[in-house]
C-alpha cells in the first residue's frame, strides 16, 4: 500500500507540474527514458527526458538509499521547484538553482 501511495503522489505532482508549464513536450529532440542509470551518481536511476544524453525537463531521480527527487532538470542539474522524498517517507518542497539547494 505504501508503494501505491508513492506512485499516486508522483503522478499527481507530475500532473500539477504539467499544468503549471514546468513539463513540456514541445522539444522534439528530447528522448524519454525510464529508469536509466545517471552518470556520476552510483546506484541512482533517472526517469524523464534527456537531451543529448543529459537530463533536461521534468524528471524523477531515485537515489540508492531510498530517497527521490521529482522536479525540473536543466543541463543535468536540479533546477527550480521540486519535491524531495526522504528515505523515511517524509516529503519536502525544495528549490534548486543550477544544482544548488536554495531552501
Amino acid at each position: 500500500m505504501k508503494k501505491t501511495g508513492s506512485v499516486v503522489l508522483l503522478a499527481v505532482v507530475l500532473f500539477v507540474m504539467f499544468a503549471l508549464g514546468a513539463y513540456s513536450l514541445r522539444d522534439s529532440a528530447m528522448l524519454k527514458v525510464t529508469a536509466a542509470p545517471l552518470d556520476g551518481v552510483p546506484g541512482a536511476l533517472f526517469t524523464g527526458y534527456l537531451k543529448d544524453g543529459i537530463p533536461t525537463g521534468t524528471g524523477i531521480l531515485e537515489l540508492p538509499e531510498g530517497a527521490s527527487y521529482i522536479g525540473t532538470f536543466v543541463d543535468g542539474r536540479m533546477n527550480g521547484r521540486g519535491f524531495y522524498k526522504a528515505s523515511d517517507g517524509t516529503i519536502h518542497e525544495v528549490f534548486f538553482e543550477d544544482g544548488d539547494l536554495v531552501n
